[in-house]
């Protein structure tokens, strides 16, 4: 299957489908929610964090976004759920809409873009809102997951344009960034690897194209091996936004003319993938960030 121009495998595509639509969920709920929930276990955002659950399942609803105003969350199987008061899932899908859980979905949507599919999401949604289930999920057709799965790893994001280069230029990419060819175009398997270990997988350097690589460690090996540089668009150019406090928010490696090689984002839904320079510089334009560049020293 091609996604964003990359080539996606039935075992890889298969485990989409699965961290799509798990059969426990997490529910970000305020104070008053919380009181109708009980007696049912529940975290403070701290003590959730602390859980260290596999990144994979926390980027698919994107829990980092959820603002601290829902103080409380739920981790809910699909019977646990649907044993809940009517009243009660309603409240929970609202306060998930409100707070901007991913994957929270509207009826009226759905049912437009999959008319076969209508009664299936109306036995399964609570007002306008519904999640997805397995049970809900396998109840498609595969021509219908196939389309809701391929709306949620292509929305935003830029296609690998890859195959837009040249022999020649690949040749020039090999001899000064030899990780690129093999990792361009391609999904790391879970989330967790991410921009910057993929810029220092581009290098060659081992072990970093499945590691969520932190700032400090990155930071580190820019001192140690590079320059400062005036140039955005050279062979092997390091390129690091930077925000307004200084910390890095997203790098990526120049393949010159006019190209980029990063990943933009830890999700399993984001591709390794080559784009304009001039389209990644405008897409990562924020107010207050700056791009910085480096060269490695010779």
């Amino acid at each position: 299957m091609d996604v964003l121009n990359c080539t996606v495998s039935t075992p890889l595509w298969e485990q989409w489908s699965s961290n799509f639509s798990p059969s426990t969920q997490p529910f970000y709920v305020s104070d008053t929610l919380a009181q109708q929930l009980r007696p049912l276990p529940f975290w403070s955002r701290a003590e959730f964090s602390a859980l260290q659950l596999p990144l994979t399942f926390t980027d698919t609803f994107q829990g980092y976004a959820v603002p601290l105003g829902a103080p409380w969350v739920f981790l809910l199987a699909e019977a646990t759920y649907a044993a809940l008061p009517p009243a009660v899932r309603l409240a929970l899908l609202h306060e998930q809409h409100h707070h901007g859980r991913a994957l929270v979905e509207r009826l009226d949507d759905w049912q437009t873009r999959l008319p076969e599919a209508k009664g299936i999401f109306q036995t399964f949604a609570e007002g306008e809102w519904f999640v997805w289930w397995p049970s809900l999920w396998h109840q498609l057709s595969g021509s219908a997951r196939e389309q809701v799965l391929l709306d949620f790893i292509t929305k935003d994001r830029l296609a690998h344009r890859g195959e837009e280069l040249s022999t020649q230029q690949w040749e020039r990419i090999q001899r000064t960034l030899p990780g690129v060819r093999p990792l361009a175009g391609t999904f790391a398997s879970q989330s967790g690897p991410n921009c910057l270990g993929t810029t220092l997988a581009a290098f060659g350097i081992p072990n970093m194209a499945e590691l969520w690589l932190h700032g400090g460690p990155f930071e580190r090996w820019l001192e140690a091996v590079t320059v400062a540089s005036s140039e955005l668009d050279a062979l092997g150019t390091i390129l690091v936004w930077r925000d307004a406090a200084g910390r890095v928010q997203h790098a990526g490696v120049a393949l010159g003319e006019g190209w980029l090689f990063h990943k933009e984002a830890q999700s399993w839904s984001a591709p390794r993938q080559i784009v304009g320079l001039s389209e990644a510089l405008r897409r990562w334009d924020e107010p207050g960030w700056r791009v910085t560049s480096y060269m490695v020293q010779s």
